[in-house]
């Protein structure tokens, strides 16, 4: 199987037609290369943020950044995440995965905001009898501790959006980065002063074959 690593980073290293297979589930996927190397994203790069990988790698990849959880992960090593400063008090922060594996209930990739005292607001693509879309207030970070707030059954939504505003958190999801779908919102009094934002994957606890990543190819904020 193609790794992300080997992926080309411009379209005419490879023929489009050709396919490399993604991961989910445990289940190999297969995603064109078109799909992979789309137009009109910002790929992160990892030495613009904070890393804090606990158990997990986190690495730079030729199209973004890659999180990869391992099997056995404690719940005190819930997040391994990238974060940054937001760049005001509102900000719109998106981003898009290009390649997946989950595996087990409560198993998700999201992108978050987070205070001062370690709560998080996550919008996250989450499988748990089946995917999802679902929004989170998580009031510890290092534990199963959290607060749903919006919930949507879908596929896993593959573009993220949040908008943080002076009153709110707005939330959406994509298939395309496109044509987007809206949560909801949530007060932003949900949450202490923001000085975290990032993007992140949560395996499911401590189960031996619980092994989680994503590619992030896309982080954008404005």
């Amino acid at each position: 199987m193609t790794t992300i690593s080997q992926i080309a980073t411009t379209a005419s290293a490879v023929a489009l037609a050709d396919l490399i297979e993604v991961e989910q589930g445990g289940v190999s996927k297969k995603a064109s290369i078109q799909t992979l190397l789309r137009a009109g994203k910002t790929k992160p790069i990892l030495t613009d943020f904070t890393a804090t990988a606990l158990t997990a790698t986190i690495s730079q990849t030729d199209t973004g950044i890659l999180i990869n959880a391992p099997a056995g992960i404690t719940s005190g090593d819930l997040f391994p995440r990238v974060t940054k400063a937001p760049p005001a008090s509102t900000f719109t922060m998106e981003a898009h995965y290009n390649a997946y594996r989950y595996y087990g209930n409560y198993t998700s990739i999201l992108i978050f905001a987070q205070d001062t005292a370690d709560k998080m607001m996550t919008l996250e693509a989450l499988y748990a009898n089946g995917e999802r879309s679902e929004v989170n207030i998580w009031t510890d970070p290092s534990t199963y501790s959290s607060t749903p707030i919006a919930l949507a059954m879908d596929r896993f939504p593959e573009w993220m959006k949040m908008t943080v505003d002076a009153s709110n958190f707005t939330f959406y999801v994509s298939p395309d980065g496109v044509n987007w779908k809206s949560l909801g919102t949530s007060a932003r009094s949900g949450l202490g002063t923001i000085n975290r934002i990032g993007m992140a994957v949560k395996p499911n606890g401590s189960g031996s074959s619980n092994h989680a990543y994503a590619n992030f190819d896309h982080f954008l904020v404005s």
